[in-house]
């Protein structure tokens, strides 16, 4: 198994692995008797280990590369953000490890831009990294009731915008695509292909990145909504 093909039975079978982990990890979470805090703390160190061995194994196995080297991608960034959101609960972390790490991130859950298959370490590290970043969102979003409303969405634009704005001179100096909001394209089929040539490609990902993260915020904002009125409301119960 050299090589690794988007939407096969492989594919499948590690994005059910995925799903099953994080199933496990809310449930268990949700166990009563279970010290909730340690297994946040348990959970945040594997995190870690992940995160260090996903970019520590590159920077060890390969020689260094400017165009794809850096760890300047959403997913690097998500992959050190997740072991902080779990471990200490801060806000900014965890409203980015959401949308960056789930919301933007999944599209390399369902369009990976990926050539090697399992005998060779780079698929490990692709799918441990995103897989991982993934679980942890899903674990704080549903075992530890984190809720991204507009305000949360509005952090995620502005720090997305800075984002771009960083990796931007880099990618156009370097020839990198960090972000993929440089003038290139990925070697695999991804969404970009449909968004027309670069630097107008740049306004459609920046839209679309902004639309998919405020209705990523919306079902949250809306059940906060509902929620307030029903507190507020002496007939509602509550």
């Amino acid at each position: 198994m050299q090589e690794f093909h988007p939407f096969s039975l492989m594919h499948a079978m590690v994005l059910a692995a995925i799903a099953g982990i994080a199933v496990i990890l809310c449930l268990v979470r949700r166990v009563e008797g279970v010290v909730q805090r340690r297994l946040d703390r348990g959970f945040a160190v594997v995190l870690l280990l992940v995160a260090i061995f996903c970019h520590g194994s590159r920077l060890l196995t390969e020689p260094f590369d400017g165009v794809r080297s850096l760890p300047l991608h959403l997913c690097h960034l998500s992959s050190w953000l997740a072991p902080v959101a779990i471990a200490t609960s801060w806000w900014p972390a965890r409203t980015l490890l959401y949308f960056w790490g789930l919301i933007l991130g999944s599209q390399a859950l369902i369009t990976p831009v990926l050539e090697e298959g399992p005998a060779q370490l780079e698929f490990w590290r692709f799918w441990v990294g995103h897989g991982a970043i993934a679980a942890a969102s899903v674990y704080d979003l549903a075992a530890r009731g984190f809720r991204p409303g507009l305000r949360a969405a509005s952090f995620a634009i502005v720090a997305s915008l800075v984002y771009v704005a960083a990796v931007l001179p880099i990618n156009l100096y370097s020839g990198a695509n960090y972000g993929f909001v440089g003038p290139s394209l990925p070697a695999r089929p991804s969404i970009l292909d449909w968004l027309g040539p670069w630097p107008l490609r740049l306004l459609w990902v920046g839209l679309l990145a902004t639309v998919v993260i405020v209705l990523a915020a919306a079902p949250w904002a809306a059940a906060e909504k509902r929620h307030s009125r029903s507190g507020a409301d002496p007939a509602a119960g509550g």
